[in-house]
């Protein structure tokens, strides 16, 4: 009966060392994965980052393009109602201009230059 007890015993200790360094394995790998998961959303976060400084870059020179077309318009509405509708040619599709009397404005390091019925932005 002793024998077989410690017989037992030790089938017993055997299994459970068996489990638990299969335990420790899995624990290990899931260390890993847990250091490389966390490595990853590190660099997600990075990149995550660049891409909403990106969008609000391009964000800030579609409010400032607006804002220069609106002025642009604004001068064009203006140059109308002060010489007449501006004409523009068949051939080419661009602005002719009536006189050689021409005023210059600045918007934005932008000039614009206008004739008494037409008006040209320059970059």
């Amino acid at each position: 009966m002793q024998s077989q007890l410690e017989e037992v015993e030790v089938r017993y200790k055997t299994e459970i060392s068996r489990v638990k360094s299969k335990l420790q394995n899995e624990l290990d790998e899931t260390r890993l994965r847990y250091e490389s998961l966390k490595k990853v959303k590190g660099e997600l976060e990075n990149h995550l980052k660049k891409l909403q400084g990106t969008v609000k870059d391009a964000q800030d020179r579609l409010i400032e393009e607006q804002s220069t077309h609106n002025a642009t318009r604004e001068l064009l509405s203006a140059s109308e109602k002060r010489f007449g509708k501006y004409s523009f040619s068949k051939k080419k599709q661009q602005i002719i201009p009536h006189s050689f009397n021409s005023r210059s404005y600045s918007f934005r390091n932008r000039r614009i230059t206008c004739f008494p019925r037409s008006c040209m932005l320059f970059q």
